[in-house]
């Protein structure tokens, strides 16, 4: 028999159609590949957050055992209020973040005698346990701005600033929470 060899078509003899030599011959490169440059991609991220996402403020979170510890030494004075100011100065806490203190029930049975204390909110464990003692919770609302003078005052003076007051909450949920109990409320009313 004689073997029959089929010929390739014209114009695809040796490359298949892809051309000569390179990385277009071969497995080819990605449709956002723009040849070595930086491409758009990265050049132009995508900017913003995506819709229907708040920024949650987290508060810092701090148990009533910590604030013990803090009396035993003698770094927190029980007999005068303690407030979120105390709490950063004396370094009960490191940071304050945008959504300020709460007062967490962890370790409630460490605390010993009554304190009265000022934070943004407050765990219903930690509030049973301080009013048990005899103590009081009070929860004030503060933006970024009214926590950091509190915290920080001599800055705004430093500046030639006023120092601004606290605001009124805004949202339903913190409307809720601070005029739930109105003895809790600290301040304007």
């Amino acid at each position: 028999g004689k073997d029959w060899v089929v010929a390739p078509l014209p114009g695809r003899e040796n490359s298949a159609g892809r051309g000569n030599k390179g990385q277009g011959q071969r497995k080819g490169v990605s449709l956002l590949f723009e040849g070595g440059q930086t491409p758009m991609t990265i050049k132009y991220p995508k900017f913003g957050r995506p819709a229907g996402r708040t920024r949650k403020e987290k508060p810092t979170a701090l148990n009533l055992g910590r604030i013990q510890e803090w009396i035993d030494s003698g770094r927190l004075n029980p007999e005068e209020e303690i407030n979120m100011r105390h709490l950063y100065v004396s370094g009960c806490i490191h940071n304050l973040r945008k959504g300020g203190v709460k007062l967490l029930g962890s370790d409630a049975t460490k605390l010993k005698g009554k304190i009265n204390i000022v934070v943004s909110r407050a765990s219903q464990t930690a509030i049973k346990h301080i009013e048990s003692l005899g103590g009081s919770v009070k929860c004030e609302y503060h933006t970024p701005l009214s926590l950091r003078a509190l915290v920080k005052p001599h800055t705004f003076e430093r500046k030639g600033r006023l120092i601004p007051g606290r605001p009124m909450p805004v949202r339903r949920k913190d409307v809720l929470f601070l005029f739930q109990d109105t003895s809790r409320m600290s301040g304007r009313r």
